[in-house]
């Protein structure tokens, strides 16, 4: 673990052992200065791939909240125009009673 511990400390693999005893194995193989480039690059790499889920995360978040906001937006238009059309027939209703209720009282005093 000595090559690897050069390379990484041990702390920053959040207890992989796996990926430890693997690089113990490459160490038999490959030279330190080879492994420790293979190290650089798997946590580079694991870096990116972190930084893009993220990335990917934040945009995810970003939509859904706009979704939110759109559906909003599109419930409160609809309520606006319920309300449009519903104060349109009070109107009406009350104009064509209160002409009614007038017709009504014109047509009782001109037969009394």
């Amino acid at each position: 673990m000595s090559i690897v511990a050069d390379c990484k400390s041990e702390s920053q693999w959040n207890g992989k052992e796996e990926l430890l005893k693997a690089f113990e194995r490459l160490g038999k193989v490959l030279p330190e200065e080879d492994i420790c480039q293979l190290v650089g690059s798997m946590v580079q790499k694991n870096g990116a791939d972190m930084y893009a889920k993220r990335l990917q995360d934040e945009a995810e978040k970003e939509q859904n909240r706009q979704d939110k906001e759109e559906a909003a937006l599109r419930k409160q238009l609809a309520l606006q125009k319920q309300a449009s059309l519903m104060e349109r027939f009070h109107k009406r209703s009350k104009n064509s009673s209160s002409t009614s209720h007038n017709d009504q009282f014109f047509n009782k005093s001109n037969t009394s």
